[in-house]
């Protein structure tokens, strides 16, 4: 479309496409607006969350022992 036609602004193209790409959701009255926020963050029972090391390091460890109980499970 050409710029002389009187009935596309200026741009219209790319808020027209802006407009398309949101999406318009209608959720009814009472209905609750999405998942419920977890009251604490999640941590492990026992270690500080100061310490996000030995998070990740337990973690870790539990990654290790499933493995190995997959691996004794499967031969």
């Amino acid at each position: 479309m050409s710029a002389s036609d009187p009935g596309v602004p200026l741009g219209g193209a790319r808020e027209e496409a802006a407009a398309d790409a949101e999406p318009t959701v209608s959720v009814p009255l009472g209905a609750p607006a999405g998942p419920a926020a977890a009251a604490q963050p999640l941590a492990i029972p026992g270690l500080p969350l100061d310490r996000p090391e030995l998070h990740i390091g337990a973690a870790f460890v539990g990654g290790l022992v499933l493995a190995r109980v997959l691996k004794r499970l499967a031969g």
